[in-house]
């Protein structure tokens, strides 16, 4: 009798532990599905994350380094403009002086503030093709800056890129007095604005998910602008405008 009620005891027990191990099988089989949908779905906000704050600080910083750059030629061209009033003082004396010779009629006189007048004119000229320079140099950074960023935003599959200058100058300078072959170059009243160089682009955040491209299209629309502020030799980067905002 106890035999047959062990032997009963025990065939009840094995259909509750086959149940058990067939449930823990179907939810085994169910709950992989939804991990490795979470972990593949993290992985792709990581990445448009990342990718995202990539565009973001790598447009912030190319901006700034430029704007560091211009700082040198900027710096170089107001101060020359002591020597260049100097010789706007020199042209004007020596322009009086011809024009005193010719007055008088003396041959002399005439020919001597000539020669005068044209090594001052040679001088301003040499002194002008200086600040040229300067000007020139400005411009080369301005390209440098541009490929740069275009090149490390690359790696981030970018589309549309453009950079946008304020002013028509490398620098937001003008001439004063604009005629004198040995100008002043004096900031304009809006540097700061005419000054910025800004960029745009957008960044392909599902580029490396080849297969939702079709259906799932974000794009991050990167902007950033950054100028010069101060006075005198005291030159400060300032960024202006900073945007990422996710696009679908």
């Amino acid at each position: 009798m106890g035999r047959l009620l062990f032997s009963n005891t025990q065939n009840l027990r094995h259909p509750l532990g086959g149940g058990q191990q067939g449930f823990a099988l179907v939810s085994t089989m169910i709950l992989i599905p939804l991990l490795l949908t979470l972990t593949f779905s993290l992985a792709m906000v990581f990445y448009i994350l990342q990718n995202k704050s990539l565009a973001q600080s790598m447009c912030v910083q190319e901006a700034v380094r430029l704007q560091e750059n211009l700082r040198k030629p900027l710096r170089e061209l107001l101060r020359m403009n002591r020597q260049a009033t100097i010789l706007r003082a020199k042209r004007e004396a020596a322009d009086e002086s011809l024009a005193s010779a010719t007055s008088s009629g003396v041959p002399y006189a005439i020919a001597l503030a000539k020669a005068v007048q044209t090594a001052v004119i040679v001088e301003q000229i040499a002194f002008h093709a200086r600040q040229l320079a300067w000007l020139a140099q400005a411009a080369e950074l301005r390209s440098q800056g541009e490929r740069t960023l275009q090149n490390r935003a690359l790696r981030l599959h970018v589309e549309e890129f453009t950079s946008r200058t304020y002013y028509y100058r490398s620098l937001a300078v003008e001439p004063t007095p604009s005629d004198s072959l040995s100008p002043d170059y004096q900031p304009v009243p809006f540097f700061t604005t005419a000054q910025q160089q800004r960029f745009r682009y957008q960044v392909d955040l599902t580029y490396a998910w080849p297969t939702f491209k079709d259906n799932l299209a974000w794009r991050q629309p990167t902007e950033c602008s950054a100028t010069l502020e101060g006075e005198e030799q005291q030159w400060k980067v300032r960024i202006l405008a900073v945007k990422a905002p996710l696009s679908f």
